[in-house]
């Protein structure tokens, strides 16, 4: 498998794991009290929003040339930490 193969991969299984946790917040909201409800809604709607620009940026990077991924990267990788550091403190928070 190519770098740029396993770079994609990698980022693919980090989506998934940011969706369900997405799912999980999801779930709570729904099952929460009214002002908490309000607070998870508007957290999830941030979550989904930052998760679908880094897909976006991943989706670019997967149907870039072999000489140009390596450039478009660097934005992935931001994007990617910037939902991370989210989802952490999302979880960090709602636990």
């Amino acid at each position: 498998m190519s770098k740029r193969n396993e770079y994609v991969e990698n980022m693919k299984d980090k989506l998934d794991e940011w969706n369900a946790y997405i799912s999980k917040l999801e779930t709570k909201a729904d099952k929460s009290e009214v002002k908490l409800k309000k607070e998870y809604q508007e957290e999830v709607a941030s979550l989904k929003k930052m998760r679908d620009d880094a897909s976006a940026k991943l989706t670019k990077l997967k149907s870039s040339s072999d000489n140009a991924w390596e450039d478009l990267k660097s934005g992935v990788d931001l994007a990617w930490e910037s939902v991370s550091t989210a989802v952490e403190s999302a979880a960090a928070r709602y636990k």
